[in-house]
């Protein structure tokens, strides 16, 4: 993954935070290092009131003497938005309620290039209603917008006072924009030409918290695009449409997550029925956000600007490592609300490269289960064996399943994090579920290196363990079939485009209701037998380790030839 303008933020901070040093010396980097990127001193009022707002938020320093360490060494250039991440690297730090604002730092170079995505021109009135410390308003700034249209919200004080001192001729609000409608100033209700947000993210899943739980419940009620556990930005997104003249425009700054998931569906509908999408770039393999681990995209939307008053393309750009756009495609609206439903990860690729499988679905033919969970596993006595023995399975993690090349000799995988390399665990510990189980013929499937792995597994033999899918089937002959079909170069293909297109450069989210929509077995007898032969024939040559690598490609090669029959476009 490619930095994206990262601040040097000193790794020492983690030393002096353990020896107690750094909250004594936390106002004074602040300080230093707000005065290097405006390139003005503090008054003693600001320094005062900064000070102030951050022993609020992370407790008082002590009072007594401490050998300060030299402070210089530990500031960060004096770049653009580097004091916010500084504040944002503090407060982690320092501060345990950090980690539940769902603050990620945006670095200039993508602030600068989403501001230029919205074209700013003077007159237009701009609003960031999630403003951090301001660098997405510096950054239309920098591109034309007036400082003095330019309108920031943002609930938390501190980052506020920072915001003031490097923007201090635009106006800035405390405040929550998920607040009721009715609480929002009226002028502006519909009234911005320009709203530019990196919304909070949080992630829908987390139940722990009783606050979080609650606040999410009013959400519910309050925006129609939240539905099951939806993360944070959900609803942003929606506000800030309300927020916007029509005509006006939207530039995000967002996960990738929504354009296939099913809790972003109502998000993706109100776009395509109400609004237009305009401009989408992505840069697979790029962190936007270099501290956080996710996929992220630029996107700009045209609001309330329904299907008569125009159909212009969305522009779709790939983006390299330097943010430079590598590959444009164009997708008509009408293709773009056809999608909307069904989910947006398509939009990514060239249209009519690869299209659904002529296949049943994975789940109308086969039993699928999740193998081991956490839980079953530590409760089990597991040894490491050279070889299992009778009565003895060998146990696989998403980490340790390579197709076609699990030969115990050689597979030599740390599992789980423990110093196990070659797990075994006697079968008579299972549940009598898991013991039936075992005894099938089955596909166990897992992520490994960002990719769907399958493996065919004899019964008796092997059991997977966590975030392993497994799929149950008649024979060998068939569970060979299988794992060549699913480790098929065309399959892999349609998995990223067509099913989770949101975690292409991440790890796929693989859960039953996922494997059951992969699309199944062809339904040739002929095609059956031919994958299966080239199961067998690919597993027979990793046999022992020593696979004959050329054999090895041209097998492949017949395998993905075979595949790519069934996804080719004339046969839908």
């Amino acid at each position: 993954m490619s930095p994206i303008g990262r601040p040097d933020i000193q790794r020492q901070w983690k030393a002096l935070h353990q020896e107690g040093l750094l909250l004594p010396c936390a106002g004074d980097l602040l300080c230093r290092a707000l005065e290097r990127e405006a390139g003005l001193p503090l008054s003693k009022c600001q320094d005062t009131l900064l000070r102030e707002q951050l022993a609020r938020r992370c407790g008082e320093p002590p009072q007594n003497p401490i050998a300060m360490p030299a402070l210089e060494h530990m500031l960060p250039e004096p770049d653009p938005g580097s004091t916010g991440e500084l504040l944002l690297d503090l407060l982690a730090k320092l501060d345990p309620g950090a980690g539940k604002r769902g603050q990620v730092f945006t670095p200039w170079t993508v602030a600068m290039r989403l501001a230029d995505l919205l074209e700013p021109s003077p007159g237009q009135r701009w609003l960031d209603p999630a403003a951090g410390t301001g660098i997405l308003l510096r950054a239309a700034r920098a591109h034309g917008a007036e400082s003095r249209l330019c309108q920031a919200l943002e609930p938390d004080a501190l980052f506020r006072e920072v915001g003031r001192l490097l923007g201090p001729s635009s106006s800035w609000h405390g405040g929550d924009a998920l607040s009721p409608w009715e609480e929002m100033p009226t002028d502006w209700r519909g009234h911005f030409q320009r709203v530019i947000l990196n919304p909070p993210y949080r992630n829908g899943v987390e139940a722990r918290d009783p606050q979080w739980v609650a606040w999410r419940q009013e959400l519910r009620a309050r925006f129609s695009t939240t539905q099951g556990p939806f993360d944070l930005y959900i609803p942003f997104v929606e506000r800030a449409l309300e927020l916007l003249e029509p005509g006006g425009r939207l530039g995000l700054l967002m996960p990738m997550a929504w354009l296939a998931s099913a809790n972003g569906s109502r998000l993706r509908l109100l776009l395509g029925d109400q609004h237009r999408l305009l401009r989408l770039q992505h840069a697979p393999g790029v962190r936007l956000f270099p501290r956080a681990d996710l996929d992220a995209m630029l996107l700009v939307v045209e609001a309330h600007c329904p299907a008569e008053k125009g159909e212009a393309d969305l522009v779709v750009e790939e983006l390299d490592r330097h943010l430079e756009v590598v590959k444009e495609l164009r997708w008509p609206q009408q293709a773009v609300r056809t999608l909307a439903r069904k989910g947006w990860g398509p939009l990514l690729w060239p249209p009519g490269e690869l299209c659904r499988a002529n296949t049943a679905a994975l789940g109308e033919s086969h039993g699928i289960s999740a193998s081991l969970s956490a839980d079953e596993y530590y409760r089990l006595t597991v040894r490491e064996e050279d070889a299992p023995r009778k009565g003895e399975l060998r146990l696989y993690s998403s980490g340790a399943i390579e197709p076609f090349r699990s030969t115990w000799e050689v597979a030599a995988v740390r599992f789980r994090g423990q110093t196990l390399k070659r797990p075994v665990v006697c079968m008579e510990g299972l549940s009598p579920s898991r013991r039936d189980q075992v005894e099938r013929p089955r596909v166990l499937i897992a992520n490994l290196s960002r990719k769907l792995e399958a493996l065919a597994a004899q019964p008796g033999q092997a059991l997977g363990v966590v975030n392993v899918i497994q799929v149950f089937c008649a024979d060998m002959t068939q569970a060979h079939a299988l794992a060549a079909w699913l480790n098929s170069a065309p399959l892999r293909r349609w998995t990223t485009v067509w099913l989770d297109p949101l975690r292409l450069h991440t790890q796929l989210a693989l859960t039953r209701d996922v494997v059951s929509r992969l699309p199944g077995l062809p339904a040739s007898p002929e095609s059956v037998a031919e994958l299966a032969r080239l199961g067998e024939a690919l597993a027979r040559a990793w046999q022992g380790g020593s696979a004959d690598l050329e054999a090895s490609a041209q097998l492949q090669e017949r395998l993905d030839a075979l595949a790519a029959r069934h996804f080719s476009c004339e046969n839908q």
